[in-house]
């Protein structure tokens, strides 16, 4: 619950990036996963993709890093998406978006 009423604060104050950084790093260190600092290199949200969304393009030179598919709270990935929207990435914010799709409330 702090994770996301402090991801809602960094939103309220227009600090977009920073309430991205605290859901994606917050929720990895509550999975046991803080060590895994690599994710932090996509600029997109793909660590925390299903196996059924739409495929990203590659990531880097020659490379590609594939979807996480690790569990992200609804009500993260919502913050998430609302602060990708405010930032003006609506397309990330649209496939953040994807599982809960009847639930869209953006606050603009």
């Amino acid at each position: 619950m702090d994770l996301l009423l402090l991801a809602d604060l960094y939103n309220v104050l227009g600090q977009h990036e920073q309430a991205i950084e605290t859901i994606r790093r917050g929720t990895r260190w509550l999975q046991g996963r803080a060590d895994q600092k690599y994710w932090d290199l996509c600029e997109d949200d793909r660590e925390y993709d299903c196996d059924n969304w739409p495929a990203r393009s590659s990531f880097g030179e020659g490379g590609s890093v594939q979807a996480g598919n690790f569990d992200l709270d609804p009500n993260a990935r919502h913050r998430l998406a609302v602060a990708r929207i405010k930032m003006g990435d609506v397309e990330e914010g649209k496939v953040s978006l994807i599982p809960h799709s009847l639930i869209v409330i953006v606050y603009i």
